[in-house]
């Protein structure tokens, strides 16, 4: 479901299922807090959000769970970006 809404969200930019992804998601690591891939889709929903300390906070996370598959790899390109786009500012 979570998934779902983060889909809408990007369709339609709707800030609303982005935040609705992100409550999904933070439900499931509330029973599960070791659960990758709500930690990795659940950042992705926060850098939606423009939330970008907590996408920051959850990429982290997710790479001391996951150093070195595809997705740890991707997590660090979006971490990057964040630290770029940063100190633009």
């Amino acid at each position: 479901l979570a998934a779902a809404y983060y889909q809408r969200g990007q369709a339609v930019q709707a800030q609303s299922d982005f935040q609705k992804a992100y409550d999904l998601l933070s439900k499931v690591l509330t029973k599960d807090p070791q659960n990758r891939a709500a930690l990795y889709n659940r950042a992705f929903a926060a850098a939606e959000m423009k939330e970008r300390d907590k996408a920051v906070e959850d990429w982290n996370r997710y790479l001391q769970l996951d150093p070195s598959s595809g997705w740890a790899k991707s997590a660090r390109e979006m971490l990057a970006d964040i630290q770029k786009s940063q100190s633009r500012q």
